[in-house]
């Protein structure tokens, strides 16, 4: 299996099993004072987050506040999935862009179609 197949598995089983909800953490009361965590309330991950085996890393991660295409990210990431950087920042910015659950998977199911990935889910 290709790795980007791998990674897109992963990450559209583990969003799915989270409801398509995002990983952030309000600062106040507008989604502009929201941000989006590695390892968010509830468990909640994004993307990335879902790639990172250790909970002490996404958690050091979100205090550092800073993006996939950050070294310290990829540090913490697999080999296998710290190469894929562009793949995995394209996956960030659906779940970031998104403005609800709905938009979300609809957003990774055009990216499927977009990069001839298999679909992983029976939805």
């Amino acid at each position: 299996m290709k790795t980007t197949q791998e990674i897109f598995i992963r990450v559209v089983r583990a969003m799915a099993r989270q409801g398509w909800r995002k990983s952030h953490k309000m600062k106040g009361p507008g989604w502009l004072d929201s941000f989006c965590l590695y390892q968010g309330p509830r468990g909640r991950r994004c993307p990335v987050g879902h790639l990172i085996p250790k909970l002490k890393d996404r958690k050091a991660l979100d205090k550092l506040n800073v993006g996939v295409d950050d070294r310290r990210v990829r540090a913490c990431l697999p080999t296998r999935f710290a190469r894929h950087g562009d793949f995995l920042y394209r996956l960030q910015n659906i779940h970031d862009g998104a403005n609800d659950p709905n938009e979300m998977q609809r957003g990774f199911k055009s990216f499927a179609d977009l990069q001839d990935l298999p679909w992983p889910l029976n939805d």
